[in-house]
């Protein structure tokens, strides 16, 4: 089932903010990717490692098989494969935090990132191209934020396995912003231009 969904809270977060000229990152090749279920001291993803592993890279609607699809065939997100992750890990890895819900996706995004640089002894952002934190049900207002031209991601607990959220915060990632900003005469409209997943979500259910 397909609905329409203008979702509260939906933003990108640019590192600088993108101007209409900007510059795009390479949109071919292969790209690697970590989905990291983040457990908190009183909240834990709904979803297991395997559950999000399919969600993610399996062969039916996935962000793998989209943006396969979309780029025909020139575009491929696979599993993080970096020597310093488990090696049945497959893309999905779950790491516990220190923090309660209530202190918010800052606190806790920051904790996740700490936590992994200690367990795997690098940064986040050299085990995969792109990195999908998936936290716990309320810790956070929204539903999904991502860095533009970088490699994080942030999402709300079910958020991070919908294909539509996965494609929207990656193409943030990749740099594109949404189609309707800073061409539409209603500025305040980002999500005016419905025409494609960084548009807007469309919840596949």
């Amino acid at each position: 089932l397909l609905d329409n969904f203008m979702p509260p809270g939906l933003q990108n977060r640019p590192a600088d903010r993108p101007s209409n000229n900007r510059r795009l990152s390479l949109l071919t090749g292969r790209k690697t990717v970590l989905a990291v279920r983040v457990i908190v001291i009183d909240g834990v993803p709904s979803y297991d490692e395997d559950f999000l592993r399919d969600s993610v890279f399996g062969t039916q609607v996935t962000l793998k098989s989209q943006y396969f699809a979309c780029s025909h065939g020139k575009l491929e997100f696979v599993h993080a494969e970096h020597p310093n992750l488990p090696i049945d890990s497959n893309g999905v890895i779950s790491v516990s935090v220190s923090k309660a819900t209530s202190e918010g996706d800052s606190v806790i995004r920051n904790s996740a990132t700490s936590a992994l640089e200690v367990t795997y002894g690098v940064s986040p952002s050299s085990l995969a191209s792109h990195v999908m934190y998936c936290l716990p049900p309320n810790s956070m207002g929204g539903i999904a934020y991502a860095y533009v031209n970088s490699w994080l991601s942030v999402y709300k607990d079910n958020w991070c396995t919908y294909p539509s959220a996965q494609m929207h915060e990656l193409g943030h990632n990749l740099n594109l912003a949404h189609s309707s900003e800073g061409y539409l005469s209603d500025s305040s409209n980002v999500y005016g231009d419905q025409s494609g997943m960084v548009s807007v979500i469309i919840v596949l259910r």
